[in-house]
C-alpha cells in the first residue's frame, strides 16, 4: 500500500534526524530495563524537542514492550488528563470502562454548567479552586497529604 510506504519513508528520515540525545535516549533505556513500571516526564522550554523526543520513548517503549502514554500542556485539568491517557490505552484496546463512563458523565456535566446561562461566569474555576481549598484544609490533618500540597499555590 502506498500510505504504508510513504510512512516508512517518513520514519526513516525522522530517525536518521534525530541527533544529539543519545544521553537521553540512553537514560531511557537503563530505566526501562530496571524497572517494572516507570513514569518518566520531560519539562522544559517550548521549541527544544520535548515531544519529538517523547516520540522516540515511545517507540523505544513498544520495542521493550511497554505501552507509554503521554500528555502535554493541553491537559489543563486532571480529569482532562485522565481522559487522555484512557483515550490513548483504549487505542490499545485497554478499555477503563468504569472511568469512561463517569468520565463521559462529567465531560456532559460540565458543557450543561458552562452553556448554562444562570450559572455564574467561572463557575468551573471557582469549583476548582474551592476543591483545592478543600484539599488543603483535609491536608492539614493528613500529613503526608499536606506535605505534596505545599507544591499548589494557595491564594490569600
Amino acid at each position: 500500500m502506498v500510505l504504508d510506504d510513504w510512512n516508512a519513508i517518513i520514519k526513516q528520515a525522522e530517525s536518521r534526524r534525530f541527533i544529539g540525545r543519545e544521553k537521553e535516549l540512553e537514560t531511557f533505556r537503563y530505566h526501562i530495563n530496571a524497572s517494572n513500571y516507570l513514569i518518566f516526564y520531560i519539562c522544559g522550554q517550548g521549541g527544544v524537542g520535548k515531544t519529538t523526543l517523547m516520540k522516540r520513548y515511545g517507540e523505544m517503549a513498544h520495542e521493550f514492550g511497554f505501552l507509554a502514554v503521554t500528555s502535554d500542556e493541553q491537559q489543563k485539568t486532571i480529569p482532562e488528563l485522565l481522559g487522555h491517557f484512557a483515550h490513548q490505552l483504549a487505542e490499545h484496546n485497554i478499555h477503563l470502562k468504569k472511568f469512561e463512563k463517569r468520565y463521559k458523565t462529567y465531560q456532559q456535566k460540565r458543557e450543561e454548567i458552562e452553556n448554562d446561562p444562570s450559572a455564574p461566569q467561572g463557575i468551573i474555576g471557582m469549583l476548582g479552586r474551592g476543591a483545592v481549598k478543600v484539599s488543603f484544609t483535609l491536608g492539614d490533618g493528613v500529613p503526608m497529604l499536606r506535605k505534596g500540597l505545599e507544591y499548589l499555590p494557595q491564594e490569600k
